[in-house]
């Protein structure tokens, strides 16, 4: 089996588990991680999603520097990101974040991929305009 394909093997039990209780599609949920840890080359805290942390968030975290789109110019920053004892944890945290906030309800009730990817950038997940097209062509 390649490299590639272990990935999605590991990825896919979790991406089935938040799938089966809201409603995420796992093709969108693993290409995500695909892109924002390289296919698992940069992970650290076992954040596979990029979550930032939040005052009220109560998880660990670290600075780490990332890069964030601002008047449609890409610019290099220090912020702090969430850490996790597992992958299984950033999955559920990455899961409870988007059930929670009403802002992506369009991401749940996404019909495919397609439509899932971009909702992901129109609901404000992220900053990068072409976060849609990397998903989709990662």
């Amino acid at each position: 089996m390649c490299f590639k394909s272990k990935v999605i093997s590991l990825l896919l039990p979790y991406a089935k588990k938040i799938d089966e209780k809201y409603s995420l599609l796992p093709s969108v949920t693993i290409a995500q991680v695909i892109l924002e840890t390289g296919w698992l080359k940069y992970c650290k805290g076992n954040n596979l999603f990029g979550i930032k942390r939040t005052r009220k968030s109560g998880f660990e975290y670290e600075e780490l520097q990332t890069y964030e789109w601002i008047n449609g110019v890409k610019t290099p920053m220090m912020c702090l990101f969430r850490k996790y004892n597992s992958y299984e944890d950033s999955f559920d945290d990455y899961a409870e974040l988007l059930s929670k906030a009403s802002r992506y309800i369009p991401v749940i009730n996404s019909k495919d991929y397609y439509e899932g990817c971009h909702n992901l950038y129109t609901c404000g997940y992220c900053t990068d305009p072409d976060y849609p097209n990397k998903l989709i062509y990662n």
